[in-house]
């Protein structure tokens, strides 16, 4: 009896093994084709981010910046408590015509965003930690070189105002090309170049009317995310005399922090200028880091 209830037991383990080994299989396949599916899904998820955002009609040049205009508008009437803090770190280098490292400068500004409007103060160069009154003598030099520039005589530092005026926007003529992604955020691409009508009563317009590029702007909150500019061709000083800007490159490039403000995270350029016989270059390169609320 115990004979025949170990023989049985001993058939019945040579059809249930097999049987179990089915199972097994079966099981694996199922877990195989979970794990193959969940894969593919992630795969077409992907696709759609990097490749879909090119699907579907681009929207007019006008749109986009009349949304990024009011975008600008909103921030700058925003609270001024929402502040953010952070440092600047800004590298010139001095380059001679054969690209020999001449100078090499190294400033650390600290930046108080508010408004959209970042102030900042400068606190070292080269290593060398500025006084008091150092700090607000290159605070007034800024602020004038700013003046310069806008060719705006009363800036109010306490009120900024957006920088993408109607007045810029008339200079250019804007042409979206199309959508691309940043930091996983739908992107507009939207190149420009200026008007031949556009504005030349000083040297500041001509400079900018050889200025063409390329501004990214995000879809979702309308904030500019990347900003390229170059010439097109050399502009002269008095006819030569005094020289030439034979080149000039800058991009920007802008984030979202996670408070939710937006600010130049880096940027990067080269100018060429040329005085008689003698050309140099200027390498500039900015870097922020080191965020807080304030």
């Amino acid at each position: 009896m115990a004979a025949a209830c170990e023989n049985f037991a001993n058939a019945t383990r040579r059809l249930l093994i097999p049987n179990e080994r089915w199972a097994l299989a079966a099981s694996g396949l199922k877990v195989y084709n979970s794990c193959a599916m969940q894969w593919w899904i992630r795969v077409c998820v992907f696709a759609a981010l990097v490749f879909g955002v090119g699907a579907g009609e681009l929207p007019r040049a006008d749109d986009v910046l009349k949304r990024v205009q009011a975008r600008m508008e909103a921030v700058c009437a925003d609270s001024p408590t929402n502040r953010l803090h952070y440092y600047r770190t800004n590298v010139i280098e001095e380059l001679d015509s054969s690209g020999k490292l001449k100078k090499r400068t190294v400033k650390i500004y600290e930046a108080l965003q508010v408004q959209g409007f970042p102030r900042s103060r400068l606190l070292v160069i080269d290593g060398r930690h500025l006084s008091a009154a150092e700090q607000q003598w290159h605070i007034a030099e800024e602020q004038q070189l700013q003046k310069t520039l806008t060719q705006d005589k009363a800036v109010d530092y306490s009120k900024p105002k957006p920088w993408l005026t109607d007045d810029v926007l008339e200079r250019f003529d804007f042409t979206v090309t199309g959508r691309t992604n940043r930091m996983r955020r739908p992107v507009l691409i939207l190149e420009f170049k200026p008007k031949p009508n556009a504005p030349n009563h000083n040297m500041t317009d001509r400079i900018i009317n050889k200025i063409s590029g390329a501004l990214w702007v995000d879809e979702v909150e309308s904030e500019i995310v990347r900003l390229d500019l170059h010439m097109s061709e050399p502009v002269k000083f008095w006819g030569g005399i005094l020289g030439q800007l034979d080149r000039f490159e800058w991009t920007l490039l802008r984030r979202r922090s996670q408070f939710g403000i937006w600010f130049n995270d880096t940027s990067s350029g080269m100018v060429q200028i040329r005085k008689l016989f003698t050309s140099t270059r200027f390498k500039i390169s900015e870097q922020a880091s080191v965020f807080g609320r304030s």
